[in-house]
């Protein structure tokens, strides 16, 4: 029975280490909101990309509703500067 000693001791600083385990919190930091001119709105990926200068690159936030996205579209009228563009098209944006 002493040969158990050592699986049983492992697999408790193991759980005691999983249990206290946390998962670290990454945040993107973009330009500030005045620098963003364009908007691309895909309504059927349900997708808005904000851009700064360039359409070829921007910030992509992807929506679970239509209604949550509506909702960011609201804040983004409020937060973006009165002269960005809003386009609405499908894009062939792959994020990865």
């Amino acid at each position: 029975m002493l040969f158990l000693v050592g699986p049983v001791a492992m697999a408790f600083v193991a759980a005691i280490k999983l249990l206290n385990w946390e998962n670290p919190v990454h945040h993107r930091q973009t330009a500030p909101w005045h620098l963003h001119e364009f908007v691309t709105v895909d309504h059927r990926r349900l997708m808005v990309i904000i851009h700064c200068e360039d359409t070829t690159s921007g910030f992509a936030a992807r929506f679970p509703s239509k209604a949550l996205m509506d909702k960011y579209l609201a804040f983004l009228r409020k937060a973006l500067p009165a002269n960005a563009q809003y386009i609405e098209k499908a894009t062939d944006w792959h994020q990865g």
